[in-house]
């Protein structure tokens, strides 16, 4: 493995990978929507799971090598604070709040991708309300050229495959899914609110 930066969140985006963006989902309601994020989460659900087979290191070398005051950005915005903040951010900058989804602990929200319009999830932690990731459909893109344009933003490719592109920042990990006949999904995790959400997930509850 290159970098042990963030592993945390390649773990968070390996989960990912073994829910369907076209799956039935609470969200379903809403068109484009996707399945709620927190459940593709190793283990922040009975039914979270994981089928992917990215290479993994210790939890505790990344919360090391990763700097608290850095963070993954999103078409230009840094991905941190907690989900109101965020989501006011995002309104600033032209996105629109579509339907908040509190018992999956995301919002979804719906504006310009990649020069196409999409919906895109952003899912929160439990307790303080951190936001760590992002999960869109951007629809109609070509895929060479966005792959292009995330290297631009994010940097050398991590990894490849058919498939599949990820890149790795000293911030968090992007991967985007690109399945044959589906519109590509795309997949930002920053490191830092990864790491809270496991820290929250794994609290113990106060009876």
């Amino acid at each position: 493995m290159k970098h042990i930066i963030t592993i945390m969140a390649v773990a968070a985006i390996a989960a990912t990978t073994a829910a369907s963006p076209r799956e039935p989902a609470e969200a379903a309601a809403v068109p484009g929507a996707f399945p709620p994020g927190p459940a593709a989460v190793p283990g922040a659900s009975p039914s979270g799971s994981s089928s992917a087979t990215l290479p993994v290191a210790s939890d505790s070398t990344a919360s090391e090598a990763t700097p608290a005051d850095v963070h993954i950005a999103f078409e230009d915005m840094t991905l941190q604070g907690d989900i109101y903040q965020f989501a006011d951010t995002l309104k600033h900058h032209g996105f629109h709040l579509d339907k908040r989804m509190r018992d999956v602990d995301s919002f979804l929200f719906h504006g310009t991708i990649a020069g196409t319009s999409c919906y895109f999830q952003v899912s929160y932690t439990p307790t303080s309300r951190t936001v760590y990731r992002i999960m869109a459909q951007p629809k109609h893109v070509n895929i060479n050229a966005y792959v292009d344009s995330l290297s631009v933003r994010y940097g050398e490719l991590f990894d490849s495959k058919p498939g599949s592109y990820q890149w790795m920042t000293p911030g968090g990990a992007v991967l985007l899914m690109t399945p044959d006949g589906m519109d590509p999904t795309l997949v930002i995790i920053d490191a830092q609110g990864y790491a809270t959400f496991k820290e929250e997930r794994d609290a113990p509850k106060i009876r």
